[in-house]
């Protein structure tokens, strides 16, 4: 081992510098052991494993000396100043994705595509914002004229987080001449009785018009009292109402009123180069639809028995389920007929089904009913289409059948809009009965009998 003694250090050096610079260097010997710092004797000390030649040694000294010396804390504070600036960026936007966009920028410029060079060139005037201030900090390290007066100079580029344009190479290539990009990456959902929200889904961008939106990480909420827009999306001056049938659409930052928001509106939207938006000119066009929305008396509502928010975008499959008058009180029960035309089933709204269907998927359901009917009568059971007392599908027992499973249903496809499916029976003559469930039989719960399921998608 060998020691390399520097007894004129005057202030504390940078051992960590030595290190990383000894590492940098063309040294061929970098078998560096340790450096120490004596304060008293203003000794600093570097330890190698082996003797250095002359050229090692002459750049060790350069080295050291550049630790403790006004040049020396210059570059050092330079160089870390510039390695927080490229973390910084790098942390938002990789060095590689800064490379593609800048490519992608180019290549817009050359083939006119005025969509692209909008969208990129406020993010390329960022970049250079924080390459300026990066500029203007190194400007004065390398004025300072003491070791404490360099050391002294600090910089945040938090600062310009909130001024950040956030764009990404996928929205750059949805950006294409006039065209309007299909790109939606967000759900609609009920939230609770009075609000429903945009959120993401597979992503957090959708575009609107020609502009690319984030979808917040809470999402983009509306709410029941807020007012509808008009056809050319300004306020209507009232809010939804009850038992009528909404679109939802969400604004770009260019809409008249309540940019970058949701809000219902009475009006269909149009199609605009093959998406759909509140209309094909004028500020319609900075509202994109989103889906729709059927509120009830008691608010907003998508269970197993009403699916009323429904998506245009990234629909998935979705199930309803009716058990009409269940009561788990460990004793059979029935919803009873005596009707001899059809007639709703007893249990109230849980005899009964609502969508919106939008007028592109098909919907399936299915009633598997245990039925009873009283001697020599056949009973009935059917499911009414957007009706209470037409049935579209039935299924009849036996006479006088004494519980026995039947079954009725099919699929089909639905106009757009508001439906209901409605639970039906009725019998030849006496009381039919359709078993809704029975006896507990060791059950922690009334086990269901007699149940109504759908299939759609929302």
């Amino acid at each position: 081992m060998a020691d390399y003694i520097y007894s004129d250090a005057t202030r504390q050096p940078n051992l960590n510098l030595i290190h990383v610079d000894v590492a940098a260097s063309d040294m061929t010997n970098k078998n560096l052991e340790y450096c120490s710092y004596d304060q008293d004797s203003s000794q600093i000390t570097v330890s190698f494993d082996g003797t250095l030649n002359s050229p090692d040694e002459t750049s060790l000294n350069g080295i050291v000396e550049d630790s403790y010396t006004l040049p020396g804390v210059k570059t050092d504070q330079i160089n870390l100043l510039k390695a927080d600036t490229e973390s910084y960026l790098g942390q938002l936007y990789s060095i590689d994705t800064r490379d593609t966009i800048n490519m992608l920028l180019t290549e817009s410029i050359r083939d006119g595509l005025s969509d692209r060079i909008d969208y990129i060139n406020p993010w390329k005037s960022w970049v250079e914002t924080v390459y300026s201030y990066e500029k203007d900090k190194e400007t004065e390290i390398s004025d300072s004229t003491s070791i404490a007066q360099a050391e002294a100079v600090s910089w945040d580029f938090s600062q310009y987080d909130s001024s950040n344009p956030d764009i990404s190479v996928k929205g750059v290539l949805t950006l294409v001449g006039d065209s309007y990009s299909s790109t939606f990456e967000g759900y609609l959902e009920r939230m609770n009785a009075t609000n429903i929200k945009l959120v993401r889904y597979n992503g957090q961008y959708v575009i609107i018009g020609r502009e690319i939106l984030k979808i917040p990480a809470a999402g983009r909420s509306l709410s029941s009292s807020d007012n509808l827009i008009t056809s050319d999306g300004t306020d209507a001056g009232s809010a939804m109402s009850a038992d009528n049938l909404y679109y939802v659409y969400a604004s770009n930052s260019s809409a008249s009123v309540w940019p970058t928001q949701l809000r219902a509106s009475t009006t269909t939207p149009s199609l605009l180069n093959g998406i759909k938006y509140l209309g094909t000119s004028g500020n319609a066009k900075n509202w994109r639809f989103v889906g729709w929305v059927y509120p009830t008396a008691t608010g907003f509502k998508d269970d197993e028995n009403q699916r009323l928010v429904i998506n245009q975008y990234n629909r998935r499959r979705l199930y309803g389920y009716l058990n009409p008058g269940y009561n788990n009180n460990d004793s059979a029960t029935s919803a009873s007929f005596t009707n001899t035309n059809f007639e709703g089933l007893s249990g109230g709204n849980s005899s009964k089904f609502s969508w919106i269907a939008t007028g592109d998927d098909s919907i399936s359901y299915e009633f598997d009913a245990l039925v009873s009917a009283d001697n020599g009568y056949r009973a009935f059971i059917g499911i009414g289409e957007d009706s209470e007392t037409s049935a579209a599908v039935a299924m009849a027992t036996p006479p006088g059948a004494n519980m026995i499973e039947i079954t009725t249903g099919r699929a089909f496809l639905p106009g757009e809009g508001f439906h209901y499916l409605k639970l039906l029976g009725c019998v030849e003559g006496g009381t039919g009965k359709v078993w809704v469930d029975s006896a507990r039989r060791g059950s922690t719960a009334d086990p269901r009998v007699s149940f109504f399921s759908v299939i759609l998608f929302g």
